[in-house]
């Protein structure tokens, strides 16, 4: 081919692309880069198509067209592909920015996923700016390398006291793995100060993994103390409060952290309200009918007034003592009596993370916003990238550090 029909290769290719460009912003300047990132790309095709390591190897088969998006704007090229002149395998030579089986460039994926996790722009709004599908963005969003995300906010500046919070607590969400249904397991740890009894200095840490993996305690100290030490201060120098619903592994993780470990008030009243408080029937209502007789001891009344002072050292006392004085009794039905026993059991171990004690965690309230409110909307099951995703993708996830296991 003369260097004539070479030029009307070229003319030919670039009337096309320049017919087919849309300016998304009618601005001098990316109309300007449009332009010539279209001349470019033509030359790198057509100096491939005219190289001789090209020659020697393809041979020409047909044109293809492929659309380009970028942010500001989006156009069609005309890509040839050849035939292996050996085996008859189709090949493709792709310039620069463009690559196979996506319309998006390269460049503008990093731009994609820092829409998606550091602006918080949903994928919706992504997909129209790009004028593509939502599941095309959702693919380029999980290409990140999610092991670790780390948005927490630096409060060496703005310290009220030298106590820290951490609240802990974990949720399971059903998930997809391939052909298979698996259970997720999120744990959520929020770290705080109160001022004033209101949550101040707040970040979060999200591990996400499969139930059948464990983090080691030592693991998740480490990073808890890195994150106190990086934007709190000296972790040493604080006093340490460790809140949850008294699991065995928050209770050691706590020892590891050298700090003092407290049954939240949530986790307490809601063990308390199952037995005590709970709905009233025809046998419960016996049941405390006979106590009162029997022992002409106002139990309900102490129990409201000790409850509604949040005085539980005599909320301890009065369980000790229903339990001592009617274990053996015919008042207490068996599964009443299992109640109150594992209700014993549970606050005698906790007692010293109970009394003088009046802090909730609000983990339980967190969980729910951060994570079941993202994840619950529907019956769908997604795999463990996609929630990783979802859960990326939301303007109320900030100042957290996310880090996931698979």
């Amino acid at each position: 081919m003369n260097l004539q029909d070479k030029q009307n290769y070229y003319e030919s290719n670039l009337n096309f692309s320049l017919s087919s460009l849309i300016m998304n912003d009618e601005n001098s300047l990316n109309k300007f880069i449009a332009i010539n990132l279209i001349k470019n790309m033509i030359n790198q095709l057509i100096n491939y198509k005219y190289s001789d390591e090209r020659k020697s190897k393809y041979k020409a088969h047909d044109v293809i067209i492929r659309i380009v998006r970028f942010e500001n704007f989006t156009f069609k090229l005309k890509v040839e592909r050849y035939k292996d002149k050996t085996t008859n395998k189709l090949h493709t030579f792709y310039p620069d920015y463009l690559n196979f089986g996506s319309s998006i460039c390269e460049d503008e994926k990093e731009r994609i996923q820092n829409y998606a996790v550091k602006d918080r722009i949903t994928y919706s709004r992504i997909a129209s700016k790009y004028n593509v599908s939502k599941t095309q963005i959702y693919k380029i969003v999980k290409q990140i390398n999610l092991d670790k995300i780390n948005s927490l906010k630096n409060y060496k500046n703005e310290l009220v006291n030298n106590n820290i919070f951490i609240g802990i607590d974990d949720t399971f969400i059903n998930s997809n793995q391939g052909r298979t249904k698996q259970k997720l397991k999120i744990r959520f740890l929020t770290i705080y100060q109160l001022k004033n009894n209101k949550i101040v200095n707040l970040n979060k840490i999200m591990n996400i993994l499969p139930s059948s993996k464990m983090i080691s305690g030592k693991c998740l100290s480490k990073t808890i103390k890195e994150a106190i030490s990086k934007n709190y201060g000296d972790y040493n120098s604080f006093n340490v409060y460790i809140l949850g619903d008294g699991a065995h592994w928050i209770q050691t993780l706590a020892k590891q952290l050298k700090g003092n470990f407290i049954l939240c008030k949530f986790h307490f009243l809601r063990k308390f309200n199952d037995f005590i408080f709970k709905k009233r029937n025809r046998g419960f209502n016996n049941f405390i009918d006979s106590i009162q007789n029997l022992s002409g001891w106002k139990i309900e009344k102490e129990i409201s007034e000790a409850y509604n002072s949040r005085d539980y050292g005599k909320l301890l006392d009065i369980l000790n003592t229903i339990y001592l004085y009617f274990r053996d009794s015919f008042v207490l039905s068996d599964i009443d009596r299992y109640n109150l026993n594992s209700l014993i059991r549970y606050t005698s171990k906790l007692e010293s993370g109970i009394i003088n004690n009046d802090y909730s965690s609000l983990i339980e309230g967190h969980i729910s916003v951060y994570i079941k409110r993202k994840l619950n909307k529907s019956f769908a099951l997604y795999s463990q990238k996609t929630i990783e995703a979802l859960l990326l993708n939301d303007n109320k996830i900030q100042n957290t550090l996310i880090q996931t296991y698979h």
